[in-house]
């Protein structure tokens, strides 16, 4: 039931993406079979077909590869050194509801493996390039971004995406959602953190902390840093940071690392902090 219900939806998305996904990008070129789902973002196929050059010799009919979505990254389910983050087992869940035991078509871009020797690949639903599946889980709240160079072909329009995902609080961007009193239960997983900014900071060398919670330094607190070369876009967007978020309620997005006690999210994209009253 649920694929039928997000064919439909992939009807209206095919719309406005393929503004994008064709020219001038010619459609995808390798067609392959689902063999299992790993999780949100990793497949493994058997390719059945590759049409013009073959652009690496395990790239062959019949081969068997690990698939890596390019561009997007899925909540942890079984990483060996991360525990089981939230919504990562409904991503894998509603990546296999979309591709397993079909015949898909992957776009490859400029760097073809990774360190783990995956295939990193646009994997569409499609043979003209229109439904990509990495599109589409950024785009319903199962994934989040991951821009790696050089293969950033359509990493503005998976941003687009995302910040309409996240102000429409779908999926991870509302569901896994927790108040700042909690942060510390939660070390090394990236999750939204919820609460009151009340107080903003700079160290002398331009280090910006937003202390959530209780203003520095009473304890317990919550913090978000964000790093000197990492200010601009923040006052670009905001403002006066101490002025813009000082008394407002936010959610932050990050991993969440422990810093003398005091937990903490390191931030670097103005994306991943929003107000988040309604929410």
């Amino acid at each position: 039931m649920r694929k039928v219900l997000v064919l439909g939806l992939l009807v209206s998305f095919a719309l406005a993406f393929s503004l994008w996904a064709l020219p001038p990008y010619p459609p995808p070129t390798i067609e392959a079979r689902t063999i299992s789902v790993i999780d949100g973002d990793t497949i493994t196929v058997q390719i059945l077909s590759v049409a013009g050059e073959i652009p690496d010799p395990r790239l062959k009919p019949g081969e068997v590869v690990e698939v890596r979505y390019i561009g997007i990254d899925a909540q942890e389910t079984h990483h060996p050194r991360v525990p089981l983050e939230c919504f990562g087992q409904e991503a894998t869940e509603f990546n296999a509801d979309l591709v397993k035991d079909e015949t898909l078509y992957l776009e490859l871009d400029q760097e073809l493996w990774d360190r783990y020797d995956r295939l990193l690949a646009y994997v569409y639903l499609d043979s003209q390039g229109y439904s990509m599946i990495n599109a589409i889980l950024v785009a319903l709240g199962y994934a989040d971004t991951m821009p790696i160079e050089p293969n950033t072909r359509y990493a503005q329009v998976f941003e687009t995406l995302e910040d309409t995902a996240i102000s429409l609080g779908l999926g991870m961007w509302s569901y896994c959602v927790i108040p700042w009193e909690e942060a510390a239960k939660h070390v090394g997983e990236e999750i939204v953190v919820k609460g009151e900014v009340k107080s903003v900071g700079f160290s002398a060398r331009g280090t910006a902390f937003l202390n959530i919670g209780n203003p520095y330094p009473e304890i317990p607190r919550f913090t978000v840093v964000i790093w000197p070369e990492c200010l601009a876009p923040f006052e670009e967007r905001f403002g006066d940071l101490k002025e813009y978020f000082e008394g407002r309620t936010v959610c932050v997005y990050g991993e969440i690392e422990l810093y003398k006690g005091v937990p903490e999210i390191e931030l670097c994209d103005p994306d991943y902090i929003w107000s988040c009253n309604e929410q």
